[in-house]
């Protein structure tokens, strides 16, 4: 933790001198993965912790090393801040105003992508693939909206409510249901894709929605159990449901 005696002892200390420049920045370049954009822009909002972490804290001018203090202590809380005297809070913004420090910065999100379905670190995509998977998974959250909308339509079409401001009943075309069975593929499609989840055929068809599936578990102990391959186990299960 930051004290007040370091900020006043990065503030009393000699000015650069000629022979100890600030560092300068890297040469900028385009980054080529999504973790390399999201460091390039963490170290555009905080360029006095990228010089830091770059060539260490003695390679700072004095100025910056008071100005990496005073940063510092101005984005803790005001509690915090509030421990120190008002002399040294006013040479603390001081040094704030005078760097054209930003205070609002970004949150280093460089470790924290996750992985896909194969394992593949996230941040290691590059920028278009990122922008490809982010819409599929757009896609896919407005085609589960759409999916539901229909599901509440359906329902309230079974209770026999009416079509808001009018006194006629809410009806589920054929064609709505067809459009539904399209839209289900889809989805299936895209979570396949994304996250190697399999849907059933049963879970496609809006027909089979009320039936609550039956399991078909062997009797615990079977001497020959059967393993009956999924499509069938499954329509087994929807089948005895629907009895």
């Amino acid at each position: 933790m930051l004290h007040a005696n370091e900020v006043d002892s990065a503030r009393a200390a000699p000015k650069s001198s000629p022979t100890q420049p600030s560092p300068a920045a890297p040469p900028q370049t385009t980054p080529t993965t999504l973790a390399d954009r999201s460091k390039l822009r963490l170290d555009e909002t905080r360029p006095l912790e990228a010089a830091r972490r770059r060539n260490g804290f003695a390679a700072l001018s004095r100025d910056d090393q008071a100005a990496w203090f005073a940063a510092g202590f101005a984005r803790k809380s005001p509690q915090t801040r509030s421990r120190l005297s008002a002399k040294v809070q006013r040479d603390l913004w001081r040094h704030v105003n005078e760097g054209n420090i930003p205070l609002r910065t970004l949150r280093d999100h460089t470790a924290s992508w996750g992985r896909d379905r194969f394992g593949q670190e996230i941040g290691g995509y590059s920028i278009k693939r990122y922008y490809e998977w982010s819409e599929r998974r757009v896609f896919l959250t407005v085609l589960e909206a759409a999916s539901r909308a229909f599901v509440d339509r359906r329902d309230r079409a079974a209770r026999g409510e009416k079509e808001l401001g009018t006194d006629n009943e809410v009806v589920v075309t054929d064609t709505e249901f067809e459009s539904e069975r399209i839209r289900r593929h889809e989805m299936a499609a895209l979570r396949q894709e994304l996250y190697g989840a399999n849907t059933g055929r049963f879970a496609l068809d809006p027909d089979w929605d009320d039936v609550i599936p039956i399991p078909q578990d062997e009797p615990e102990g079977a001497l020959a159990a059967i393993a009956y391959p999924a499509e069938y186990a499954e329509g087994k299960e929807f089948e005895s449901g629907r009895r």
